[in-house]
């Protein structure tokens, strides 16, 4: 009887434990995107970034049933941190619809802190990027910054990866 209740035990806290390391943490970062400036050749038809319901992280369903479609958001602030990306475009030029979901689990650093999570769309590929609060050791120069994308020319004096479609695997 004793080694039933041991097991009944352990049990109990292996299904715990599996409970706690499936938790999701909230954590002050920002989700943002502006297809108008960084992507101007698509049109955004749908994106979701996580199971946050923190708004601005995903199309609300009156948006969607009316097709009035965000084409920028900056959501910062206390939330889930983003297991994947969804997004959903179309090419204004050829009218081609794509998709593209992202699994995020390790593409993310542990410390997501004032992180910011943002995507740009060239043609048919989708390119997802985090700018991290650490100044830049090496900013571009002005005329350098002339020439950049307007997502990069903004944080130009912060570090940023390409984490989609390149993989860079974050520790820290």
């Amino acid at each position: 009887m004793k080694k039933f209740w041991k097991s009944l035990l352990l049990a109990g806290l292996v299904v715990m434990a599996g409970g706690c390391a499936t938790k999701q943490t909230i954590i002050n970062h920002t989700f943002e995107f502006d297809a108008r400036r960084d992507s101007p050749d698509i049109k955004i038809l749908d994106y979701k970034y996580g199971n946050s319901k923190v708004h601005g992280t995903s199309v609300e369903e009156e948006s969607l049933k009316r097709a009035m479609i965000p084409q920028q958001v900056g959501t910062y602030g206390p939330m889930l941190r983003g297991d994947f990306l969804y997004v959903k475009w179309r090419i204004k030029a050829t009218g081609e619809v794509l998709e593209d979901r992202v699994d995020l689990r390790d593409r993310l650093p542990r410390d997501l802190k004032d992180h910011i999570v943002t995507f740009t769309i060239k043609g048919k590929q989708l390119y997802i990027y985090l700018v991290t609060p650490q100044r830049n050791s090496n900013p571009p120069s002005e005329e350098d910054r002339l020439h950049m994308p307007p997502i990069f020319r903004m944080n130009s004096y912060l570090t940023i990866y390409e984490i989609y479609p390149a993989k860079t695997i974050f520790k820290y």
